[in-house]
């Protein structure tokens, strides 16, 4: 990607040799996101190879392990069951909007941090419900 500036998250190991890092690249000049690479290591962060391209500017990741893995640049939501080499846009939620953080805890359970709150997926990402906090 000719003038990228690249914003590097920190890695996720899974093993003493596998793992993953989340690379943002924006606009040089505009400093507006462009697009997300995950690169994959299975030396113990020797070398990285990078995966496919997301078309969206990394807010947040989650993977459960080297194949099940989400990305979102804050509104749209991608999908990854092959450890990045190929990437599913989910559906559009309406609750899913401004979401700065993901944790899955299984392939179909996940929740996500937004200006809206807390939200709860029961099915992979496809739908996203509020979750009402309370005072007690």
């Amino acid at each position: 990607m000719p003038s990228a500036q690249l914003s590097i998250l920190a890695p996720a190991f899974f093993s003493a040799t596998a793992g993953l890092l989340p690379v943002r690249f924006s606009d040089f000049t505009t400093g507006r996101g462009i697009a997300t690479v995950i690169y994959v290591t299975h030396d113990g962060g020797t070398t990285w190879q990078p995966t496919a391209s997301v078309p969206a500017a990394l807010a947040a990741s989650h993977f459960l392990d080297m194949q099940q893995g989400w990305v979102t640049d804050g509104t749209a939501l991608f999908r990854t069951g092959d450890g990045g080499q190929q990437w599913t846009r989910l559906a559009s939620s309406t609750h899913f909007k401004n979401v700065a953080q993901l944790d899955f805890v299984s392939r179909t359970t996940g929740w996500a941090i937004s200006e809206q709150g807390l939200l709860k997926t029961v099915d992979g990402g496809q739908r996203w419900s509020a979750i009402p906090l309370t005072n007690s």
